[in-house]
Protein backbone atom coordinates (compact mmCIF):
# COMPACT_ATOMS: atom_id res chain seq x y z
CA UNK A 1 0.00 0.00 0.00
CA UNK A 2 1.43 3.41 -0.98
CA UNK A 3 1.94 6.10 1.63
CA UNK A 4 -0.64 8.35 -0.02
CA UNK A 5 -3.32 5.64 -0.15
CA UNK A 6 -2.54 4.64 3.41
CA UNK A 7 -2.92 8.15 4.80
CA UNK A 8 -6.09 8.87 2.80
CA UNK A 9 -7.52 5.61 4.13
CA UNK A 10 -6.66 6.59 7.68
CA UNK A 11 -8.45 9.93 7.45
CA UNK A 12 -11.51 8.34 5.84
CA UNK A 13 -11.58 5.75 8.61
CA UNK A 14 -11.42 8.61 11.11
CA UNK A 15 -14.40 10.27 9.39
CA UNK A 16 -16.37 7.02 9.56
CA UNK A 17 -15.63 6.63 13.27
CA UNK A 18 -16.68 10.24 13.87
CA UNK A 19 -19.94 9.57 12.01
CA UNK A 20 -20.43 6.47 14.17
CA UNK A 21 -20.24 8.54 17.34
CA UNK A 22 -22.68 11.03 15.81
CA UNK A 23 -25.21 8.28 15.13
CA UNK A 24 -25.09 7.25 18.77
CA UNK A 25 -25.19 10.86 19.94
CA UNK A 26 -28.37 11.42 17.92
CA UNK A 27 -30.20 8.82 20.01
CA UNK A 28 -28.97 10.41 23.22
CA UNK A 29 -30.16 13.83 22.05
CA UNK A 30 -33.59 12.59 20.95
CA UNK A 31 -34.24 10.97 24.31
CA UNK A 32 -33.28 14.00 26.40
CA UNK A 33 -36.31 15.75 27.87
CA UNK A 34 -34.93 19.23 28.49
CA UNK A 35 -32.68 21.72 26.76
CA UNK A 36 -30.34 21.66 29.72
CA UNK A 37 -29.90 17.90 29.34
CA UNK A 38 -29.27 18.30 25.61
CA UNK A 39 -26.70 21.03 26.24
CA UNK A 40 -25.01 18.94 28.93
CA UNK A 41 -24.72 15.96 26.59
CA UNK A 42 -23.27 18.06 23.78
CA UNK A 43 -20.75 19.67 26.13
CA UNK A 44 -19.77 16.31 27.60
CA UNK A 45 -19.35 14.79 24.14
CA UNK A 46 -17.23 17.68 22.90
CA UNK A 47 -15.03 17.99 26.00
CA UNK A 48 -14.63 14.22 26.29
CA UNK A 49 -13.13 13.91 22.83
CA UNK A 50 -11.07 17.06 23.36
CA UNK A 51 -9.53 15.42 26.43
CA UNK A 52 -8.95 12.17 24.54
CA UNK A 53 -7.28 13.85 21.56
CA UNK A 54 -5.18 16.02 23.89
CA UNK A 55 -3.98 12.99 25.85
CA UNK A 56 -3.08 11.07 22.70
CA UNK A 57 -1.23 14.06 21.26
CA UNK A 58 0.69 14.41 24.52
CA UNK A 59 1.77 10.76 24.25
CA UNK A 60 2.78 11.16 20.60
CA UNK A 61 4.93 14.20 21.37
CA UNK A 62 6.48 12.67 24.48
CA UNK A 63 10.10 11.54 24.81
CA UNK A 64 9.28 7.82 24.93
CA UNK A 65 7.14 7.69 21.79
CA UNK A 66 8.67 4.60 20.24
CA UNK A 67 8.42 2.47 23.39
CA UNK A 68 4.86 3.57 24.12
CA UNK A 69 3.71 3.03 20.54
CA UNK A 70 5.35 -0.37 20.40
CA UNK A 71 3.58 -1.42 23.60
CA UNK A 72 0.21 -0.14 22.37
CA UNK A 73 0.52 -1.86 19.00
CA UNK A 74 1.56 -5.13 20.62
CA UNK A 75 -1.49 -4.97 22.89
CA UNK A 76 -3.69 -4.26 19.90
CA UNK A 77 -2.13 -7.17 18.04
CA UNK A 78 -3.02 -9.53 20.88
CA UNK A 79 -6.35 -8.15 22.05
CA UNK A 80 -7.53 -5.23 19.92
CA UNK A 81 -8.74 -7.13 16.86
CA UNK A 82 -10.54 -9.73 19.01
CA UNK A 83 -12.25 -6.96 20.98
CA UNK A 84 -13.13 -5.24 17.69
CA UNK A 85 -14.82 -8.38 16.32
CA UNK A 86 -16.67 -9.02 19.58
CA UNK A 87 -17.89 -5.43 19.66
CA UNK A 88 -19.08 -5.62 16.04
CA UNK A 89 -20.95 -8.87 16.63
CA UNK A 90 -22.45 -7.45 19.81
CA UNK A 91 -23.65 -4.34 17.97
CA UNK A 92 -25.18 -6.47 15.22
CA UNK A 93 -27.11 -8.65 17.68
CA UNK A 94 -28.14 -5.60 19.74
CA UNK A 95 -29.37 -3.89 16.57
CA UNK A 96 -31.45 -6.93 15.64
CA UNK A 97 -33.01 -6.95 19.10
CA UNK A 98 -33.95 -3.27 18.83
CA UNK A 99 -35.48 -3.77 15.38
CA UNK A 100 -37.43 -6.82 16.55
CA UNK A 101 -39.06 -5.16 19.53
CA UNK A 102 -42.73 -4.25 19.44
CA UNK A 103 -43.45 -0.65 18.52
CA UNK A 104 -43.37 1.74 21.42
CA UNK A 105 -43.98 5.43 21.83
CA UNK A 106 -41.04 5.88 24.20
CA UNK A 107 -37.47 4.99 23.33
CA UNK A 108 -36.39 1.98 25.39
CA UNK A 109 -32.81 1.20 24.38
CA UNK A 110 -31.42 2.65 27.60
CA UNK A 111 -27.69 3.39 27.41
CA UNK A 112 -27.12 1.30 24.27
CA UNK A 113 -26.21 4.42 22.30
CA UNK A 114 -23.03 4.75 24.37
CA UNK A 115 -21.68 1.71 22.51
CA UNK A 116 -21.47 3.92 19.42
CA UNK A 117 -20.19 7.05 21.15
CA UNK A 118 -17.37 5.45 23.17
CA UNK A 119 -14.34 4.72 20.94
CA UNK A 120 -13.27 1.12 20.37
CA UNK A 121 -9.57 0.01 20.20
CA UNK A 122 -9.40 0.31 16.42
CA UNK A 123 -11.03 3.76 16.59
CA UNK A 124 -8.29 4.83 18.99
CA UNK A 125 -5.66 3.46 16.61
CA UNK A 126 -7.10 5.44 13.70
CA UNK A 127 -7.21 8.63 15.78
CA UNK A 128 -3.62 8.19 16.97
CA UNK A 129 -2.32 7.48 13.45
CA UNK A 130 -4.11 10.53 12.08
CA UNK A 131 -2.70 12.72 14.86
CA UNK A 132 0.80 11.40 14.20
CA UNK A 133 0.52 12.28 10.51
CA UNK A 134 -0.78 15.79 11.28
CA UNK A 135 2.04 16.42 13.75
CA UNK A 136 4.70 15.58 11.16
CA UNK A 137 3.28 17.18 8.04
CA UNK A 138 1.92 20.37 9.56
CA UNK A 139 5.11 20.95 11.58
CA UNK A 140 3.21 23.09 14.06
CA UNK A 141 2.52 23.13 17.77
CA UNK A 142 0.66 20.31 19.43
CA UNK A 143 -2.24 22.56 20.45
CA UNK A 144 -2.93 23.56 16.85
CA UNK A 145 -3.00 19.90 15.83
CA UNK A 146 -5.29 19.11 18.75
CA UNK A 147 -7.74 21.87 17.84
CA UNK A 148 -7.72 20.95 14.14
CA UNK A 149 -8.25 17.23 14.72
CA UNK A 150 -10.88 17.91 17.39
CA UNK A 151 -12.78 20.36 15.18
CA UNK A 152 -12.82 17.92 12.24
CA UNK A 153 -13.88 14.98 14.41
CA UNK A 154 -16.52 16.81 16.44
CA UNK A 155 -17.79 18.63 13.34
CA UNK A 156 -18.37 15.34 11.53
CA UNK A 157 -20.00 13.84 14.61
CA UNK A 158 -22.34 16.78 15.18
CA UNK A 159 -23.36 16.95 11.51
CA UNK A 160 -24.18 13.23 11.62
CA UNK A 161 -26.11 13.65 14.86
CA UNK A 162 -28.09 16.51 13.34
CA UNK A 163 -28.99 14.47 10.26
CA UNK A 164 -30.06 11.44 12.28
CA UNK A 165 -32.01 13.61 14.72
CA UNK A 166 -34.00 14.97 11.78
CA UNK A 167 -35.36 11.50 11.02
CA UNK A 168 -39.00 11.05 12.03
CA UNK A 169 -38.69 7.33 12.71
CA UNK A 170 -38.76 5.82 16.19
CA UNK A 171 -35.41 6.34 17.98
CA UNK A 172 -35.04 2.59 18.63
CA UNK A 173 -35.32 1.88 14.91
CA UNK A 174 -32.72 4.50 14.04
CA UNK A 175 -30.34 3.15 16.68
CA UNK A 176 -30.92 -0.43 15.58
CA UNK A 177 -30.17 0.31 11.92
CA UNK A 178 -27.14 2.38 12.97
CA UNK A 179 -25.75 -0.46 15.07
CA UNK A 180 -26.15 -2.99 12.27
CA UNK A 181 -24.54 -0.62 9.76
CA UNK A 182 -21.60 0.07 12.06
CA UNK A 183 -21.20 -3.66 12.73
CA UNK A 184 -21.10 -4.41 9.00
CA UNK A 185 -18.52 -1.68 8.42
CA UNK A 186 -16.29 -2.68 11.33
CA UNK A 187 -16.21 -6.31 10.26
CA UNK A 188 -15.49 -5.31 6.66
CA UNK A 189 -12.77 -2.90 7.73
CA UNK A 190 -10.76 -5.79 9.13
CA UNK A 191 -10.32 -7.03 5.57
CA UNK A 192 -10.48 -3.80 3.54
CA UNK A 193 -8.93 -1.12 5.77
CA UNK A 194 -5.34 -0.46 6.81
CA UNK A 195 -3.90 -3.38 8.76
CA UNK A 196 -1.91 -3.36 11.97
CA UNK A 197 1.27 -3.59 9.92
CA UNK A 198 0.18 -0.46 8.05
CA UNK A 199 -0.29 1.29 11.39
CA UNK A 200 3.23 0.31 12.38
CA UNK A 201 4.43 1.72 9.08
CA UNK A 202 2.73 5.06 9.75
CA UNK A 203 4.45 5.40 13.12
CA UNK A 204 7.78 4.36 11.61
CA UNK A 205 7.42 7.03 8.93
CA UNK A 206 6.48 9.82 11.32
CA UNK A 207 9.14 8.87 13.87
CA UNK A 208 12.06 8.48 11.45
CA UNK A 209 11.12 10.89 8.66
CA UNK A 210 11.63 8.24 5.99
CA UNK A 211 9.48 8.23 2.86
CA UNK A 212 8.58 11.88 3.49
CA UNK A 213 9.99 12.83 0.11
CA UNK A 214 7.55 10.45 -1.56
CA UNK A 215 4.58 12.14 0.06
CA UNK A 216 3.64 15.79 0.32
CA UNK A 217 0.47 17.20 1.77
CA UNK A 218 0.00 19.44 -1.26
CA UNK A 219 -0.12 16.50 -3.66
CA UNK A 220 -2.40 14.48 -1.43
CA UNK A 221 -4.79 17.28 -0.45
CA UNK A 222 -6.85 17.01 -3.70
CA UNK A 223 -7.15 13.27 -3.09
CA UNK A 224 -8.32 13.88 0.47
CA UNK A 225 -10.87 16.46 -0.71
CA UNK A 226 -12.18 14.17 -3.46
CA UNK A 227 -12.38 11.23 -1.07
CA UNK A 228 -14.13 13.39 1.53
CA UNK A 229 -16.69 14.62 -1.00
CA UNK A 230 -17.31 11.04 -2.13
CA UNK A 231 -17.73 9.95 1.49
CA UNK A 232 -20.18 12.71 2.40
CA UNK A 233 -22.00 12.36 -0.94
CA UNK A 234 -22.54 8.67 -0.35
CA UNK A 235 -23.48 9.33 3.26
CA UNK A 236 -26.13 11.90 2.30
CA UNK A 237 -27.49 9.58 -0.39
CA UNK A 238 -27.75 6.70 2.08
CA UNK A 239 -29.30 9.05 4.65
CA UNK A 240 -31.97 10.11 2.13
CA UNK A 241 -32.73 6.49 1.29
CA UNK A 242 -33.09 5.61 4.97
CA UNK A 243 -35.29 8.63 5.57
CA UNK A 244 -37.63 7.55 2.79
CA UNK A 245 -37.55 3.87 3.68
CA UNK A 246 -37.95 3.87 7.47
CA UNK A 247 -41.52 3.95 8.78
CA UNK A 248 -42.55 7.31 10.16
CA UNK A 249 -43.33 7.58 13.86
CA UNK A 250 -47.02 7.93 14.56
CA UNK A 251 -48.39 10.07 17.29
CA UNK A 252 -49.76 7.41 19.66
CA UNK A 253 -49.60 4.00 18.06
CA UNK A 254 -45.83 3.82 17.68
CA UNK A 255 -44.09 2.37 14.68
CA UNK A 256 -44.52 -1.02 13.13
CA UNK A 257 -41.96 -2.93 11.10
Amino acid sequence: MSVRALIVGLFLALAVFAAKTGAGLAYGLKTRKSRRAVAGLLIGYSLGYLALISAMTSILTGPCLSDQVRAVLNNLAHHGITAHVCLALGLFVWGLILLGRPSREVASAGKAWLALVIPCPVCLLAISCSLAVLLVYLQTSGWKVILLAWALFIGTGLITAGLFSALKAHPDLILGFSMMGVAAYTLGSLFLGPSLEDARRVFRIVSTGRELSAFTLGKTLPVLIAAGLAFFGGFIRAFSAVRQGLPVQKSRKGVGL
